[in-house]
């Protein structure tokens, strides 16, 4: 069996007894065939995904780790074979003249990334994962660099890339942008990952120390230029002087930050708390570490989702309670499932 999804204007609802969706047999028929052929196309397409994750992988192990090629990094590789794949997947994706089954369709919804899935399925983990993976010691005993980094370096660079590209738009455009656009695209520009740089380190082994700079910065850098997008973003129409601006600009980075942080914190420190005086150790010795490992997912999107909802940054907030998640919940767990999430920090960190 197989659910038919009606549009609005498709539909005649009876009144009376139920409420029943009036459709004539062809145009019924042709709705299960659509639904049908949509689905075909789909696995189609998403086989084709894997295939190319399975390609990505082969060749980012063969030349990083058999070939020992240093003219290109894991990251270079994914990217090379994604640009491929799509290429191909536009190129040898054939349609009727008439688009009968409405491939076009279904493979622009496939190709196209939806930013609600990005900020609400993947992007939650993936900063948690890094707050998670970050090297406690070494990290707090070089806060005072990171954070003059990860703040003051991209303060400057936002607004070093924002004046000029304001200062620099007449000359080659007739119609320019104002201060707040300008500083939006500065601060977006602002957001690095030395996903390399960082690979390179680990298999150098370089000091530990050096290491948690660059890592720690690289993680509060994305938290700052997405909260500096939103302040920025968020002042566009905005009348007012150049004072007036600064001032409210400074005093909602520090509310959005400092907020979220805390909020992070108290979700961490909570999760902690929970853990320690719900003593699953021994619900999970006899039936595995299922229900710590669900209770632990769901402190994997909460704090982002909470801090969304009441405007603050769900980067910063889900980044500090994987950071406190791992300096006081972890020791809480049981043993299976303190080897199941690392192991699965692991995994993610090979995304």
């Amino acid at each position: 069996s197989c659910c038919v999804a009606v549009s609005a204007p498709d539909r005649a609802w009876r009144g009376g007894d139920g409420w029943m969706p009036h459709i004539s047999g062809k145009r019924f028929h042709r709705l299960g065939l659509d639904v049908l052929v949509d689905e075909y196309l789909a696995i189609k397409f998403y086989l084709y995904y894997l295939f190319l994750l399975l390609v990505s992988l082969l060749l980012s192990y063969g030349f990083t780790r058999r070939c020992r090629c240093s003219c290109i990094s894991e990251a270079g590789t994914t990217l090379f074979v994604g640009f491929a794949g799509g290429g191909l997947l536009q190129l040898l994706v054939h349609e009727d003249k008439a688009d009968e089954f409405r491939e076009s369709e279904v493979r622009s919804a496939l190709v196209s990334f939806s930013g609600t899935v990005l900020f609400c399925v993947l992007l939650p983990p993936i900063v948690f994962n890094s707050g998670y993976r970050m090297r406690g010691n070494f990290f707090w005993a070089n806060f005072d660099k990171i954070t003059m980094l990860a703040f003051g370096g991209t303060l400057i660079s936002s607004l070093v890339i924002g004046l000029l590209f304001f200062a620099a738009q007449g000359l080659f455009a007739s119609e320019t942008l104002g201060l707040a656009e300008s500083l939006t695209f500065g601060a977006l520009l602002s957001a690095t990952d030395p996903v390399t740089t960082l690979a390179a380190f680990e298999e150098l082994n370089i000091d530990p120390h050096l290491f948690s700079i660059v890592f720690g910065e690289s993680v509060l850098n994305d938290a700052v230029s997405i909260v500096l997008f939103h302040i920025f973003a968020g002042c566009i129409g905005y009348s007012g002087t150049l004072s007036a601006i600064a001032v409210q600009v400074v005093t909602d980075f520090i509310y959005v930050f400092v907020g979220s942080a805390l909020a992070g914190l108290m979700f961490g420190c909570f999760s902690a708390l929970l853990f320690k005086h719900l003593h699953l150790g021994e619900y999970t010795q006899e039936h595995g570490p299922h229900l710590e490992l669900a209770i632990f997912l769901i402190f994997c999107y909460a704090p982002y989702l909470m801090a969304e909802s009441v405007d603050l940054s769900g980067t910063v907030a889900i980044l500090f309670t994987g950071t406190s998640m791992k300096r006081y919940t972890f020791s809480n767990l049981s043993k299976p499932a303190q080897e199941f999430t690392e192991r699965a920090a692991e995994v993610w960190h090979l995304r």
